[in-house]
């Protein structure tokens, strides 16, 4: 029997972003992101990878992966082999189009529900680091606004 390599990007997607097989990505994100009792992911829907431009001078990109949970909480998973350069930039520039595209003119950012961006990487991408698994957030340092 032939087995497919999971790292290629047709048998990625064919694994991990499959409707029909989502409870492979429900599993893997709820093992990533520890989410366990309340918070565990019990369904997720796999929604269009296509990060289309909403004009003609925006860059026109995909991810491999990417579902919503039944909060509205938005995955991207992105699987590269190969080291980039900007890697980290287009990491952050998909996370932010999913944080973006969200709210519709006349609603509230508080409306905003959360984007987990899970790169699976063939390369080491921070220098010195070992570790198998590393989280980051970005979050609000200060614990209250400064008085004026």
């Amino acid at each position: 029997m032939v087995f497919l390599d999971p790292t290629t990007d047709l048998a990625f997607k064919k694994l991990f972003a499959n409707q029909a097989k989502k409870e492979i990505v429900t599993s893997f994100l709820n093992s990533v992101l520890d989410r366990k009792g309340n918070d565990e992911i019990v369904d997720v829907i796999i929604t269009d990878p296509f990060n289309h431009p909403d004009t003609r001078w925006l860059k026109n990109s995909a991810v491999d992966v990417r579902c919503t949970d039944k909060n509205g909480r938005v995955y991207i998973v992105e699987m590269q082999v190969d080291s980039q350069l900007d890697y980290p930039e287009r990491s952050q520039y998909y996370a932010s189009l999913a944080i973006a595209r969200q709210l519709k003119p006349t609603e509230v950012y508080h409306g905003i529900k959360p984007v987990y961006f899970i790169g699976i990487l063939g390369f080491e991408l921070f220098k010195d680091n070992q570790a198998y698994l590393n989280k980051h957030c970005v979050r609000n340092l200060f614990l209250s606004y400064p008085s004026k």
